[in-house]
């Protein structure tokens, strides 16, 4: 029995959505930038570690949380109890009106682009047979292995895993409506063991293999979203970095810790039917805004840093600001044109 209001919409996962991508940007904008002119900018990995674990790490696993347990609850309106193939069949045509159409989008216009600032070198020497990875969305995250593929950064290693997850979600859904407690003893079992015996040339924090499981966190968590909010004592998961475990360990537990206290901020969100819309509308374009952040970053902070009078934060800001900016209208402008070719393609379907 999934003891939660299936039909309600949550805000509070949109506002953990945003705080997300928000601190990923940040990061990948100061990382960039220190790597460009380190003596100027210092390293921002420095200040976002805390007892082992990176701030970015929680946020991309934050992330996989929200996907899963956003999902979850979209299945649960949609499919009821019985998990229809034909709820099936219109996941897998919304999974890639949604996610790979964007992607598409974004990789040929940063394509177009890099072709024309290389004079065509930029893909020099890879065989064209390897374009299939980046059909698939997943080229990033094998180019990560060192097998070169024709990766732009558009979404980088986190698309590729999110799709391959995204594949299997349908079983993980089923596993969990039908047999919830052996399922969740079994995906608990193996996270364990897996970062227990952890030895693969893919760091933890990138690797599929672990991203799942904090995926299927997010799908148990939004199973009962409305009993776990009877029991704000599981914030407290927030101080695992107290507990002398293994760092993937206590970065799972404070990412719970973290969503239950966003859960916690619903009734103070739903007051607020402004806010409420606002989260919901900048909500709608993170993914697009994270598809074209790299692309975004790198060309403007090669152009523009050294127009600053100075390197202090104070000057490098307006800088983020302005970038943040572009992001979004790109973004707006991205999603329209997804748009249109979504109504194309789904009038040739019909």
């Amino acid at each position: 029995m999934i003891a939660m209001n299936s039909s309600k919409r949550y805000y509070f996962m949109d506002l953990l959505r945003i705080l997300s991508f928000l601190i990923i940007i940040g990061y990948h904008f100061f990382k960039d930038l220190h790597l460009r002119f380190s003596a100027a900018v210092p390293d921002p990995d420095d200040l976002l570690q805390f007892c082992g674990i990176h701030l970015v790490m929680i946020s991309v696993s934050l992330f996989f949380m929200i996907s899963g347990a956003g999902l979850t609850l979209q299945m649960n309106r949609k499919s009821g109890a019985e998990g229809r193939i034909s709820v099936w069949k219109d996941y897998y045509a919304g999974r890639f009106f949604q996610i790979m159409i964007p992607f598409y989008v974004s990789w040929l216009l940063y394509a177009v682009w890099k072709l024309k600032e290389t004079h065509g070198a930029v893909f020099a020497g890879i065989p064209l047979w390897r374009l299939a990875f980046t059909v698939c969305g997943i080229d990033e995250y094998v180019n990560m292995t060192g097998f070169r593929t024709f990766t732009l950064g558009i979404g980088e290693w986190f698309l590729g895993a999110l799709i391959l997850i995204y594949l299997i979600f349908p079983l993980l859904y089923t596993c969990l409506r039908r047999w919830e407690l052996p399922a969740v003893l079994v995906s608990a079992a193996y996270y364990i063991l897996l970062i227990l015996n952890y030895h693969s040339s893919v760091p933890w924090h990138l690797n599929v293999f672990v991203k799942i499981f904090e995926f299927i966190f997010g799908m148990v968590i939004a199973m009962h979203l409305e009993t776990l909010r009877k029991h704000p004592a599981f914030c407290l998961l927030i101080l695992a970095p107290l507990l002398p475990l293994p760092a993937p360990f206590l970065n799972t537990l404070v990412c719970a810790g973290i969503f239950m206290l966003a859960l916690m901020s619903e009734p103070l969100l739903n007051r607020s039917e402004a806010l409420g819309k606002a989260l919901r509308f900048i909500g709608g374009y993170t993914f697009y805004i994270y598809l074209i952040h790299h692309a975004v970053i790198y060309t403007f902070n090669d152009r523009l840093f050294w127009h600053l009078v100075d390197t202090r934060l104070g000057m490098i800001l307006p800088l983020f600001l302005i970038e943040l900016a572009a992001m979004l209208v790109l973004a707006v402008c991205i999603r329209r044109v997804c748009d249109l070719i979504r109504r194309f393609l789904q009038q040739i379907i019909k």
